[in-house]
């Protein structure tokens, strides 16, 4: 009852009750948004953006369109462990390859809803045309291709676990028709979301993302569900990723706290999390992730790492550091703020006929990079 009625919250938000109190008031504390528009920018610029932002998650393509498919406007907002992402751009061609996955693994669900426009998307020997009349649903860590028109769209991207998504058992693609049940019911929430998104304080992040990730589960649940045993064995491993999702900073999260909490075996437990190299290594790298964007978000202050660490769960300083070297290749400090920082930065690029340098404003860039690459 908790989530439909955030749901029709949603919707009233921007229907009857704007008609009633007028238009609303900008959140005290909005959720963090980033950007990019290449219409302005020269062409070879654009060019140098579009691909800045894409690299490592896709190979990007040129297109038969005016600017060869580098013109676009992108932006995505942040909701707790939700990304939403809106899309507006000229035809192009991006490929997410086997080996870009294998390099930067990203079990997260998108959700899509296009406006204008199609998209051909290739997954192998399969083709299959998205496009506007229904609500496609892409696995974004299997090998796919995407050859689209001049096209809008949004986009919501959800983690495997938030939404009962699981890879061994569901398509890698499907789709729900807007005139169905079930599409009228999910494009609702999802068309709110994607017009109040920017308009939410962080105060209302938590309900809003709870509301449509259940909305979302249960219309993946209602239509694509597996064999009930599979069903009630990937539930539980569900439910103890939230868990621990809502527990990254307590210390002592681990075996103990998920025996107490679920009341499975310790063979069960360590057998679900099995595929994701042990209980020890999920829990770990979900804090690496949780800390590497309040690191990238945070202002530079003093001390600015030692409390991220803190509200990771970390218990030492020391510990953090070598992790999160370890995984990403770079330290704490290197990262610290770098959202937030719009100095022009030179990157070289070879597109084009010569080799040039361009001036890139490096947090939109590293921001949008990241949510493409490995948002969780």
């Amino acid at each position: 009852m908790k989530q439909v009625c955030w749901v029709y919250v949603l919707k009233t938000m921007n229907t009857g009750s704007e008609k009633a109190s007028g238009p609303r008031r900008a959140p005290a504390s909005p959720l963090p948004s980033y950007g990019i528009d290449t219409y302005s920018m020269p062409l070879d610029e654009a060019w140098r953006t579009r691909r800045a932002v894409y690299e490592g998650t896709f190979r990007f393509e040129k297109a038969d369109s005016p600017g060869g498919g580098a013109r676009a406007r992108t932006a995505v907002t942040f909701l707790e462990d939700l990304l939403v992402a809106t899309f507006q751009g000229e035809a192009h061609a991006i490929n997410r390859s086997a080996d870009l996955i294998a390099a930067h693994p990203t079990p997260v669900l998108k959700v899509r809803i296009y406006h204008r426009g199609e998209c051909l998307l290739v997954q192998g020997e399969a083709q299959t045309r998205m496009g506007v009349g229904a609500i496609h649903f892409i696995d974004h860590n299997r090998p796919h291709r995407q050859i689209g028109t001049e096209m809008e769209h949004s986009t919501l991207g959800l983690p495997y676990h938030a939404v009962g998504y699981d890879p061994m058992l569901h398509p890698a693609y499907f789709n729900i028709p807007l005139d169905s049940p079930r599409g009228r019911l999910l494009h609702v929430g999802l068309a709110s979301l994607f017009d109040e998104v920017r308009t939410l304080d962080r105060g209302e992040a938590a309900g809003v993302a709870m509301a449509i990730k259940g909305l979302v589960r249960g219309v993946i649940a209602g239509g694509i569900g597996p064999e009930a045993s599979d069903h009630n064995r990937h539930a539980r491993t569900a439910a103890m990723k939230a868990f621990i999702d809502q527990n990254l900073a307590e210390p002592d999260l681990g075996i103990d706290m998920l025996l107490e909490k679920f009341g499975a075996s310790r063979a069960t437990v360590y057998r679900d999390f099995a595929d994701d190299g042990g209980l020890k290594n999920f829990i770990l790298s979900r804090r690496l992730h949780r800390a590497y964007r309040a690191l990238s978000e945070a202002m530079p202050t003093r001390g600015a790492v030692l409390a991220v660490a803190e509200a990771c769960g970390f218990e030492t300083l020391a510990h953090f550091s070598r992790s999160f070297r370890a995984h990403f290749g770079e330290r704490p400090s290197d990262v610290l703020g770098q959202w937030q920082t719009w100095t022009p930065h030179i990157e070289r690029s070879d597109v084009g006929d010569q080799p040039t340098d361009m001036v890139l404003p490096t947090g939109s860039i590293a921001a949008l990079r990241w949510s493409y690459d490995r948002f969780n």
